[in-house]
């Protein structure tokens, strides 16, 4: 769904950690599509199983990073400049 439409009092946005085994996936999608970053967007559903809805090259995240309080705008920062490895 689109962010600017979203439904706040059924579609909670928190942050949480996402099992390993999903999290390789998505940073293997990125890399294997030739990205150094991706909006993705998954959802969980409710017998717990990660389901990719989309990855987007140049999706917004600086809402997320507001509701949350994550670092993301410094993770992609230290990214370009080759802080991570």
């Amino acid at each position: 769904g689109d962010w600017r439409m979203y439904d706040d009092a059924h579609c909670r946005v928190t942050a949480c950690r996402l099992p390993a085994q999903v999290a390789t996936r998505c940073v293997e999608l990125t890399r294997g599509l030739g990205l150094c970053y991706g909006a993705i967007d998954l959802i969980r559903t409710p017998d717990d199983r990660y389901v990719l809805l989309e990855i987007n090259p140049s999706g917004q995240y600086l809402w997320i990073e507001e509701v949350t309080g994550l670092p993301i705008t410094e993770a992609i920062a230290d990214e370009l400049i080759g802080a991570v490895a």
